[in-house]
């Protein structure tokens, strides 16, 4: 166990912030982050409907001859490829919706597991503390969809533990650490860099008085990040790696829209670990971690490992110098913010009295069973959806080129009359991606499919390609006069917010057969002599493209 820099030591009648938790606990905790999966087939994640329809590509495309049709494979080692591997050859045992609600539950799980682990690492014993993480399960990242990457915040932080807890030398160690290492890389680049990053801040910390042992891990380490890096350079997509990054230009461009602007979105960001599917469990969640944070230090009774600060210092720096964006990715800081919170957790061992203790384990419980049981409420709403989705699509042929589009005003939030499972974290609509189940239930084309080069390992045909638009939202249902005279993309095209019609929607009456219309009776529908209703009532409308 490392030694703690701490704000005081636990003296007589203080403990640890609740009690050893019993291992049948542990399974209750994971029930209650796990039920409100059993309240729809298909959780309302901003990008899982997509993500499952590129399996369902995936899985089928050697049998299927329409989807041969559209798309193509084109595997790597691209670092996003955890859902993919696992799934693919899971769907031919499990349906496919049964499949991805597994993997929700992974990445729900996992991190929870991981902070757990590294607290233990760093601190030893079975304190209930770090288990507040389960808290931050559904954290922002989670609600977007980012899967892959929440899974791997989790097997990350449990790679890092697993090396912190002892000294680890030896061929089998070495190959142990290089697998862990290929593991984080297959589903996301800074989850990979996370790994390296704590683990070689609590090896530093916990072997910075004896040299020769430190020196002794060198082989571990060149196992972990070397081997991962090799293989990614020799096999990885072309184009993909960082080479190139001007961190000064990064920098500049963090700060480019001023200071009110920067502090804004960074503190929005930095309490995304506390977001919750049911807005209003968010701001007594966070009130909790800092009530418990505060007494203790009032008291003297916060013990911090150095190697959090040392892990956590380098996570916060990051988070506050890097930009939303890069030239070919986005959400760059924001993904930051849930595993320095996890690593803050971990580093961290408050200690209370037992009567204030055991409150706020209580509270932390009711907290817990809330936010379950209002998730699962809330997101059964998406199950109404997911009816009136299928009985619109149900007359769409194998193969037809399907434009979805939005009745509302803003591209990118609810309409004030939206609610339950088609709102999500910041205001934000949950079901931009959910057309795709065309693409799973009617093997159609869905144009904002996630088959961009280099990130994922699908590909669009060259006779779909045109179409294909990399990311973006629904183009608004009252575009579609406008978008008919814009001539059509020869080629892909990526989500341009300053576009006024997006690529994917041009010429529309030449380029596609159904127009899907979701939130149906928002605003009016344009009367056009070249679309007619086919299929569809409520939340969900399919008119047909007539030539």
């Amino acid at each position: 166990m490392l030694g703690a820099a701490r704000m005081g030591l636990a003296g007589a009648g203080a403990r640890p912030v609740a009690l050893a938790l019993p291992r049948l606990v542990w399974i209750a905790i994971a029930l209650a982050l796990t039920i409100p999966l059993l309240a729809t087939s298909l959780p309302p994640l901003v990008d899982l409907p997509n993500h499952l329809a590129r399996i369902h590509v995936l899985a089928g495309l050697a049998t299927d001859p329409v989807l041969a049709r559209m798309f193509e494979a084109n595997w790597s080692l691209i670092p996003n490829l955890a859902m993919d591997l696992l799934l693919v050859p899971l769907v031919q045992w499990l349906p496919l919706y049964d499949a991805g609600r597994l993997f929700v539950a992974a990445a729900i799980l996992v991190p929870v597991f991981g902070c757990v682990a590294l607290h233990r690492a760093w601190w030893g014993g079975q304190d209930a503390w770090p288990w507040i993480s389960a808290l931050m399960a559904y954290n922002a990242l989670l609600q977007i969809g980012l899967l892959n990457y929440v899974l791997d915040i989790g097997v990350a932080l449990l790679g890092a533990a697993w090396t912190i807890r002892e000294v680890r030398s030896g061929p089998l160690a070495w190959l142990l650490a290089a697998l862990w290492g290929v593991a984080c890389l297959l589903s996301h680049l800074v989850a990979f860099g996370l790994l390296v990053m704590v683990a070689g801040a609590g090896v530093l910390v916990r072997d910075r008085s004896s040299p020769s042992r430190l020196l002794g891990q060198v082989p571990l380490f060149a196992a972990m990040a070397g081997v991962p890096a090799a293989l990614h350079l020799l096999f990885g997509p072309e184009g993909s790696g960082v080479g190139g990054l001007d961190l000064a230009e990064m920098i500049r461009q963090t700060f480019a829209h001023g200071l009110p602007t920067y502090l804004k979105t960074r503190v929005k960001w930095l309490v995304s670990p506390f977001a919750s599917p049911v807005a209003w469990l968010a701001l007594p969640t966070g009130l909790l971690f800092l009530a418990i944070i505060g007494l203790a230090l009032l008291r003297r009774r916060l013990a911090v490992a150095p190697a959090a600060i040392l892990a956590g210092g380098t996570l916060a720096l990051a988070f506050f110098l890097l930009p939303a964006w890069t030239d070919n990715n986005g959400l760059v800081f924001q993904r930051l913010g849930v595993p320095l919170a996890l690593v803050a957790v971990a580093g961290l061992r408050p200690s209370l009295p037992p009567r204030l203790a055991q409150a706020t384990l209580t509270a932390g419980v009711l907290l817990l069973a809330g936010q379950g049981a209002a998730t699962s409420w809330k997101w059964h709403d998406q199950e109404r959806l997911l009816r009136d989705m299928r009985a619109a699509i149900a007359p769409i042929e194998p193969g037809a080129r399907v434009l979805a589009v939005r009745d509302g005003t803003s591209p990118w939030h609810v309409e004030p009359q939206e609610g339950g499972a088609q709102r999500m974290l910041f205001g934000s609509i949950a079901y931009t991606h959910l057309p795709a189940v065309v693409l799973i239930e009617r093997n159609a084309f869905f144009p904002m499919i996630f088959a961009a080069k280099g990130r994922q390992p699908l590909a669009v045909a060259p006779a779909y390609a045109s179409l294909h638009q990399v990311d973006g939202h629904l183009s608004l249902t009252p575009e579609l006069v406008e978008a008919e005279h814009y001539p059509p993309a020869t080629e892909p095209c990526a989500y341009d917010p300053h576009q006024p019609v997006q690529c994917k929607a041009r010429a529309w009456p030449i380029r596609y057969d159904y127009v899907l219309r979701l939130n149906a009776g928002a605003t009016a529908m344009p009367d056009h002599p070249r679309l007619r209703h086919v299929a569809g009532e409520g939340f969900a409308q399919l008119y047909r493209v007539i030539r």
